[in-house]
């Protein structure tokens, strides 16, 4: 239940972080994109509250990363996306892909042209392949990463 909502198959990450975003004890959890966009959310600072409304989008399916990445918006515009953690033994993992990288272009498009919660999306398809080029340590280099389903 969320609210007065019932979402189905709700997926969730219990994290053993001990690094990272997912390591902080400053809160107990994150709602995400996989959340919010079922919702119109009102803000109403007056009255101390936050509204949910209902969309188009309350009863698609809940789906999850393939890809093994977590990914955080960066520079003052967020149209810069570094990579904060690869979880192991996941794609990204065997793709060589490294934390601390940042992605430059995916499938030869310039990482800019797209919004995070776009390439998290993208990352969702069980079996898709995505040409990444990463900047490491100052170098440029290009891997292959084949999603696969990880829940």
């Amino acid at each position: 239940m969320f609210g007065k909502f019932r979402l189905l198959n709700l997926i969730s990450k219990l994290s053993q972080a001990t690094q990272g975003d997912y390591a902080s004890s400053r809160y107990d959890g994150l709602l995400g994109g996989q959340i919010f966009r079922r919702f119109k959310l009102i803000v109403d600072l007056s009255h101390r509250r936050i509204i949910f409304e209902t969309n188009r989008a309350l009863n698609d399916p809940f789906e999850a990363d393939m890809s093994g990445l977590e990914l955080v918006a960066d520079d003052p515009d967020l149209s810069s996306y570094l990579i904060d953690e690869v979880e192991p033994n996941t794609p990204a993992a065997e793709a060589g892909i490294k934390g601390g990288e940042t992605i430059i272009a995916i499938d030869d498009r310039a990482a800019s042209e797209f919004k995070l919660e776009e390439i998290r999306r993208m990352f969702q398809y069980d079996g898709r392949e995505h040409n990444l080029t990463l900047k490491r340590d100052g170098q440029t280099i290009k891997v292959k990463l084949k999603l696969r389903r990880l829940i």
